[in-house]
């Protein structure tokens, strides 16, 4: 890769990027998958929201969050396969936040056919992490994410936000 400079991150043959974003829960993976993707024109994968949006059709993996559990690595790996597929990633590349966690799952990536060109590792304090996670809210209706103090939400939005089931301190 060239590096990060242009409108758009793309590889020397022509290929879109990819990279991937790791980091602890609340780390800032998301705030800065969000200005790349903005800046670069990819596509940012959330396997977390994903898993989220897929657990209202995956009872499987509706199971494994409700229960605090992991969801298996073939199954993470299955429904980020599908989301691959379709044209935007291929088109414009992708932003991984949060994936692969384990070696299984970046053997499945690798046998994907997606090629990783950065890998971003995002370290923050756990102190940090614990306040991070505790003020976190969403806001349902826009997916938009706030914190109490360092952004809160505007005045119109402040009494609809919500603390994520998963975000516990």
């Amino acid at each position: 890769m060239a590096g990060l400079a242009g409108a758009r991150a793309w590889e020397q043959d022509g290929r879109p990027t990819n990279i991937v974003l790791l980091g602890p829960p609340a780390g800032g993976k998301g705030t800065q998958a969000d200005f790349l993707s903005e800046r670069y024109g990819m596509v940012h994968i959330s396997i977390g929201d994903l898993l989220r949006k897929r657990a209202k059709f995956l009872p499987e993996v509706a199971a494994c969050m409700s229960s605090g559990k992991l969801v298996p690595d073939d199954l993470v790996s299955s429904v980020l396969k599908e989301r691959l597929a379709e044209r935007d990633c291929s088109n414009r590349g992708v932003l991984l936040d949060g994936f692969p966690r384990t070696r299984a799952q970046a053997e499945a990536l690798k046998t994907a056919g997606v090629e990783v060109a950065v890998v971003l590792h995002l370290k923050v304090a756990d102190d940090v992490v614990v306040e991070r996670i505790a003020g976190r809210r969403i806001d349902p209706m826009s997916g938009k994410v706030y914190h109490v103090t360092d952004n809160p939400p505007p005045p119109d939005v402040a009494a609809r936000v919500i603390q994520r089931d998963d975000d516990t301190a």
